[in-house]
């Protein structure tokens, strides 16, 4: 006689809704899974599916809903004699078709057979409920088709398996998934097809409302919450929607959506991200036309939706996700609740996420009696260290015991670490706590593509509370149960982050955003697998990790060292590596710290590092791309201090301190994840040494373009293939002098926003924005005189708003498509006399359209005569400007207003302000004022400018003058002639194109 006892127990504190759930028992012996049952606890017999026995193992499948805690007991036994079991789905064959039925929807499919043109019918030819009916048909006929159908009828779950065999066109299989009683059913679909084909639902249901999870709708549907959840009208739908798993930052494309009206709705939910193929070929898509039709194409691919009809509720109110706490949470999260969990947000948590079955799989095989100490960041002889370094450090010190409790830069694990105050360890474990539980709420609610959950919104936070939490566990705070909570809050949350369908890999075919996204992701799986040492599925994880790592490494750093995003960006994504690396250094894996790649990378941004710039109080990286002129994106500087102390006895540690002490010195890092201030004292020592600055003449670097420098002369120029995260800047330059910036690239990085080319000091065709890379392809010097020569091939321009949009309804998204345009090659070459302080700028295009050439200048004023301007500079420094060749030119003022810029507040709800106690120099708004010299030329024409600079106190101004005479450039300054001889410069030496007399 069989009895097998079984216990289910809620792990979380939360409550999960009724769902298949699938459950493996162990048992030793012999099993006929043909005649058993289940039964409660009250031996009332259960519906169930027995799936299967092996290895000891019995897999069995249930409906089961739970309560927060809730255990509940049942038991296996044998079946009665007068057991008669009913099925999942009732079958009825008719002419042609037949019908199936699961107590709540009736689904027809077609009979076995061969069909011939438009009788070939599809895999789905009606979906209906009580009140909703639709019908599918094929968008375009077939020649012929042959079709085998198999049904799979269990008691809760059955499945269907359509195959059809289009001969010499190829293949396609639809697999159909229905559970007793429920309304949806799950479509997974593959095609290896030579055609391209569309699988079209049709319905006569007009709704009245659309709920939506998309980035980027139309104009006309209106604005997405902070959560990026959008209800509309239907009737303003008047585009397509286009529906995929992954998360999407395309255009009118959705991750799921419901349309409803008071009591019926239809909710397409796509699922299973890991199992697409070809994806971005597979994008379902919703419209109304005279019905309302949900559209599938059928080309080479594999995509698995969800269907629902239903009638009754379409949303319930949130009544239990409740954030509390700005613990690792933004604020707009906080000020903007979640007030409705719609039916379709369910199904895809319960379908296409993380149901109660995948839940059980991943905590059953958590290890009992685990030791906690700290491993993951410092252990506790590395955090006894710091401390002494602290107390040896008066302004951190004070800073410290000033600034421990303010809200900007909370950070309770940092200062337990610091000062050793058991207050503080508490407070951790209680905010720990309540962010695990409302990550866990949120996941299992909504699946995962919630935009809160996707990636760096999930990876970020995690990583330092992961952190948080092995800095403290040794605390006398932590009870056995906070613990074991708390651990199995964070293997349930590693296990999302690696699952394929929360992140798929990208021969799936998704777009999947960035660069940076996908090492910010494993980065962080990488610090909960250190942190979860003894949970099984570890050492595979960190195996997957270092795998990355290596491809990482290999991938964004290009063999001359530059990085393959913009500065700010390679700084962020040195942050989080470091403290990745340094987890697996401490925990006994690979030491990273030592590979070639990682610090030829770090070396080229600390070389690319501007002089000392007098408006900053500090060495810049360079405001290239998304990278900032303020504290809040500078601050990432303190990664050289990171690298330093991680690698300290080396030539290389003395440079990054060196490059740390340049930056100013930052400790702390406002732009970073919201409490990553005291506890990263962890991986910064002030006392270790530094080497004296050991600039060269002239850097080189494949994709990024090249650096000239000499004290505190300086000029950039950006050239080449990398592009993730820079504006439309190629061949743009950056120059200083005199440690003062004169060409800038504006620091504002996205409030507002700085992309389009004639916002650069480039030139742009048309007044339109292109965002063609091209190649340097000379870069030379003679002692201080440097050559540079790129090319660019521009085949494409866009419109482009004239000044940087501060609307914060504004997407770039939004801009209109760019145009195609004959190629037009655009050759710039520049000569920079470092000791004169002077450039020489040249840029030939060839094409039909005419052109511009643009600088942005820190100025103030300027004079104008015929083409020769003077500017006064803002901070001391003026200059000579010449223009050849020009139609006319302009000069116009913009500035904004730096981190008091109302995007900049909105976007991180917070006041820079609070923050200015994180450095011991001053920290200003870094507004940035400039005046633009717009010069116009014909198409097919060489425009030449000449600028050199000066300070206010010299008499340069009196004494300068310049000719241009048949491919001659003549410039007297203080009664000394340079002539310049412009004629195919760049294939001659020095002495031949600069002469002094």
């Amino acid at each position: 006689m069989t009895h097998i006892s079984i216990s289910v127990k809620e792990p979380f504190g939360i409550q999960w809704p009724k769902q298949y759930t699938i459950i493996d028992v162990s048992y030793n012996g012999s099993l006929d899974i043909k005649n058993l049952c289940l039964y409660n606890s009250l031996d009332i017999m259960t519906e169930a599916d027995f799936i299967s026995f092996k290895n000891n193992k019995l897999k069995i499948g249930f409906m089961l809903s739970l309560y927060p805690f809730e255990t509940k007991k049942m038991y296996i036994a044998d079946t009665p004699q007068d057991y008669k079991e009913n099925k999942c789905i009732s079958i009825k064959k008719t002419n042609g078709y037949k019908s199936i039925s699961n107590s709540s929807l009736i689904l027809h499919i077609p009979s076995s057979g061969t069909y011939y043109g438009n009788e070939i019918p599809a895999p789905v030819m009606l979906v209906s409920s009580k009140h909703i009916s639709t019908h599918g048909i094929w968008k375009k006929e077939f020649d012929k088709a042959h079709i085998k159908v198999r049904i799979e009828n269990k008691t809760l779950h059955a499945r269907i398996t359509i195959k059809y065999d289009f001969f010499e066109q190829g293949k396609y299989k639809a697999v159909i998934d229905m559970h007793k009683e429920m309304n949806e059913i799950v479509i997974t679909e593959t095609s290896d097809v030579g055609f391209s084909n569309s699988f079209i639902i049709k319905s006569s249901f007009i709704p009245k409302k659309t709920y939506a999870r998309m980035h980027t709708p139309s104009k006309e549907l209106g604005v997405p919450d902070q959560w990026k959840r959008i209800t509309f009208n239907t009737s303003n739908q008047k585009n397509p929607i286009f529906l995929q798993p992954f998360y999407s930052w395309d255009k009118d494309t959705a991750t799921l959506i419901q349309y409803y009206d008071d009591r019926l709705g239809i909710c397409i939910v796509p699922i299973n991200a890991g199992k697409w193929e070809n994806a971005q070929a597979q994008n379902i898509k919703t419209y109304m036309d005279d019905s309302f039709i949900i559209e599938a194409p059928v080309n080479k691919g594999k995509r698995s939706w969800l269907l629902s009809l239903y009638s009754g509720l379409s949303y319930e109110k949130n009544n239990y996700i409740n954030l509390r706490t700005d613990y690792q949470n933004w604020e707009n999260m906080l000020d903007n609740p979640i007030e409705r969990i719609y039916l379709s947000d369910r199904l895809c948590a319960a379908y296409g996420g993380i149901n109660f079955s995948k839940t059980l799989e991943w905590l059953n095989i958590i290890q009992q009696n685990i030791t906690y100490t700290p491993h993951v960041l410092a252990d506790n002889k590395q955090i006894k260290a710091t401390q002494e370094r602290i107390s040896n450090w008066p302004w951190i010190k004070n800073t410290i015991q000033q600034h421990k409790d303010d809200k900007a830069g909370f950070d309770p694990a940092g200062v337990y670490c610091a000062l050793d105050d058991e207050k503080y360890a508490l407070i951790t474990k209680q905010k720990i706590s309540i962010w695990l539980l409302s990550r866990i709420q949120l996941i299992t609610t909504f699946g995962y593509s919630l935009h809160e959950i996707v990636c760096i919104r999930l990876s970020r936070p995690i990583r330092l509370i992961a952190i948080d939490f092995d800095l403290t566990c040794s605390s006398r705070h932590y009870s056995n149960y906070d613990k074991q909570f708390i651990y199995s809050a964070f293997v349930f949350i590693m296990r999302v982050i690696e699952a394929e369908d929360y992140w798929p890999d990208k021969k799936n075919g998704f777009r999947m955003g960035n660069r940076n996204f996908h090492s910010d992701r494993f980065s962080a799986l990488g610090i909960l697998a250190c942190l979860l040492k003894d949970y099984p599925l570890s050492r595979q994880i960190i195996k997957y990790v270092q795998k990355q790592i290596e491809k990482e490494l290999k991938f964004c750093i290009k063999d001359s060292g530059a990085w393959i995003e913009a500065p700010n960006y390679q700084a962020y994504s040195m942050n989080y590596l470091i403290i990745l690396f340094t987890a697996l250094k401490n925990n006994g894996h690979k030491n990273y710290f030592k590979n070639a790649r990682f610090r030829k990378t770090l070396e080229f941004l600390s070389d690319i590092q501007t002089p000392y710039d007098i408006r900053y109080g500090a060495h810049m990286i360079p405001t290239l791309g998304d990278t900032a002129a303020n504290y809040w994106s500078q601050s990432f500087s303190n990664i050289f201090a990171w690298a330093g102390k991680m690698t300290q006895g080396t030539s290389f540690s003395k440079k990054m301190i060196r490059a740390w002490k340049y930056a100013g010195s930052p400790v702390f890092s406002s732009g970073g994840e919201l409490n990553s201030t005291f506890k990263m004292l962890l991986l910064t020592d002030n006392t270790l040494p530094y080497e004296k600055e050991k600039y060269k003449l002239l850097y080189e670097y494949e994709g990024f373009g090249a650096i000239a420098r000499m004290n505190n002369s300086y000029l950039c120029l950006k050239s080449g293939d990398i592009s993730m995260h820079y504006d439309h800047d190629e061949s743009t330059i950056i120059w200083y002098e005199n440690n003062t910036p004169l060409l800038i690239d504006i620091g504002s990085q996205y409030f507002p926003p700085c992309d389009a080319s004639f916002m650069h000091n480039r030139i742009s065709i048309d007044m339109k924005t292109d965002q063609a890379r091209g190649s340097l392809i000379c870069a030379k010097h003679d002692k201080d005189m440097f050559l540079f020569v790129t090319k660019t091939e521009i085949s494409e321009i866009q419109e482009w708003p004239l000044w940087p949009i501060t609307d914060p309804t504004w997407n770039f998204r939004y801009a209109q498509d760019p145009i195609k345009i004959d190629k037009h090659i655009w050759k710039r070459s520049i000569i920079y006399l470092m000791a004169h302080k002077a450039l020489l700028i040249i840029d030939e295009v060839k094409g039909s359209l005419p052109f511009e050439q643009n600088f942005l200048l820190t100025t103030n004023s300027y004079e104008h005569q015929n083409n020769y301007y003077g500017f006064n500079g803002q901070t001391g420094m003026n200059m000579h400007i010449w223009t050849f060749n020009n139609i006319n030119s302009e000069v116009m003022d913009w500035s904004y207003k730096g981190l008091d810029e109302p995007l900049f507040k909105k976007a991180f709800s917070m006041d820079w302000k609070d923050f200015t106690w994180m450095w011991d120099k001053p920290i200003t708004n870094m507004e940035e004022r400039v005046q633009i010299l717009r010069n116009k030329f014909f198409p097919c024409s060489k425009a030449i400018t000449f600028i050199s600079a000066y300070s206010s106190d010299s008499e340069d101004k009196q004494n300068v003058e310049m000719f241009y005479n048949n491919n001659t450039l003549i410039w007297i300054k203080n009664g000394k002639k340079i002539e310049i001889n412009l004629k195919s410069f760049n294939e001659k030496p020095f002495s031949h194109i600069v002469k002094e007399y």
